[in-house]
């Protein structure tokens, strides 16, 4: 049976009620499962080598399994509660006579709780966990690994590439001030709520298979081939730790004292983040979000992987996703937690591996194609 006759329809759904739900709901979990057979080989054979490179290094394993496993439960959770709040809402407002039976019922009949919806979802949510355990390992064990020592080169070549000055040099006459820097952070914190919504969006979506399969895949790849292998080779913690591991001067000295001083005035939630993780780095603990490592900027890349998402959706969209690229970019920077040729990088390194997944889909027959107009992310 082909994949797509496993989508049925609400009204293919209805005609084919004589056949029990359980019968069906199994034969949609056969056909997900062949469906993402790549994105299953990919993380597992991502697990496998971390774990292995950890085991024969003699690096401990986070135990963050059950951690992830909540991060990831807990707002699917979250949706189903907003979509039965919203419909109960809907009853008691604009229904009459109000009737219980009426709100369950519209409730079960919204897509999301809909078996394709729910098969789509499911594998996704029992990876992502897996997956993120192992990165946070090894991404943890990156400094026993190859002790940070890229700071200094990377700093240089920064230098080199902006006409002799140092990139927050020239950005600070426009966004060294306070209120401004304290937006920005704002922003810049937004960034995971942000990859979490899209992540979602697209793990319940079934509008364009190839082109949510094309964003899981190039997920993945871009933890796995930048956040891993590119930030092992090239083992570097950012200007806002450059003073507690490169001996000499300090050319974020500055910048850091800047931050400090605006914090007294307006929040700068960066300044915390960074506490966070270099208490976890002196503490040697496993915690969620945990581990530091400043080549190639994750930030850029998945904030790229959204603005290619968008794009192919719908232009609105890409306008704001690109707006959004843009201001990491300069955040990334302005917070001293990238020297700039991470962002770039991690932008090109987007790009690349989004091009690889096409590559990919395509050649298993699954080419991702526009979809045009599609208003809104509500799928």
């Amino acid at each position: 049976m082909s994949f797509q006759s496993e989508l049925m329809t609400p009204t293919a759904e209805a005609e084919a009620g004589a056949v029990p739900a359980a019968s069906r709901f199994s034969s949609l979990l056969r056909a997900e499962l062949s469906h993402h057979t790549l994105l299953i080989r990919f993380v597992l054979v991502y697990c496998c080598v971390a774990m292995g490179v950890l085991a024969f290094t003699g690096q401990e394993v986070g135990t963050l399994g059950l951690s992830y496993l909540l991060a990831v439960i807990v707002p699917a959770v979250a949706v189903v509660m907003i979509r039965a709040l919203g419909e109960l809402l809907h009853h008691a407002t604009s229904v009459r006579p109000f009737r219980w039976r009426g709100v369950a019922q519209g409730i079960r009949r919204s897509e999301i709780f809909s078996p394709a919806h729910v098969a789509a979802a499911l594998l996704p949510i029992i990876l992502l966990p897996v997956f993120t355990t192992a990165f946070t390992s090894f991404k943890l064990s990156i400094p026993a690994l190859i002790p940070f020592a890229w700071d200094q080169a990377l700093m240089e070549a920064d230098k080199a590439l902006h006409f002799g000055r140092h990139p927050w040099e020239w950005l600070q006459p426009v966004f060294g001030h306070p209120a401004l820097t304290s937006l920005i952070s704002y922003f810049y914190n937004l960034w995971a709520p942000l990859m979490m919504f899209v992540f979602y969006w697209q793990m319940f979506s079934l509008r364009n298979r190839p082109l949510r399969m094309q964003f899981m895949l190039t997920y993945v790849f871009a933890w796995a081939i930048l956040g891993s292998l590119a930030a092992l080779a090239f083992s570097s913690a950012g200007p806002c730790f450059y003073g507690d591991i490169v001996d000499g001067p300090n050319p974020y000295a500055g910048l850091m004292s800047y931050l400090n001083h605006a914090d007294g005035s307006v929040k700068i939630w960066s300044l915390e983040a960074q506490s966070y993780l270099w208490e976890n780095y002196l503490d040697k603990d496993a915690k969620i979000g945990g581990g530091i490592s400043a080549f190639p900027s994750l930030h850029l890349c998945i904030t790229t992987l959204i603005f290619l998402l968008c794009r192919e959706i719908d232009r609105r969209l890409a306008w704001l996703s690109g707006a959004y690229v843009v201001i990491i970019l300069i955040g990334s920077v302005h917070l001293a937690w990238h020297y700039a040729l991470d962002g770039y990088l991690g932008i090109l390194g987007a790009v690349l591996c989004w091009h690889l997944a096409g590559k990919l889909l395509r050649y298993t027959g699954e080419a991702p194609q526009s979809q045009g107009a599609e208003p809104t992310p509500a799928s």
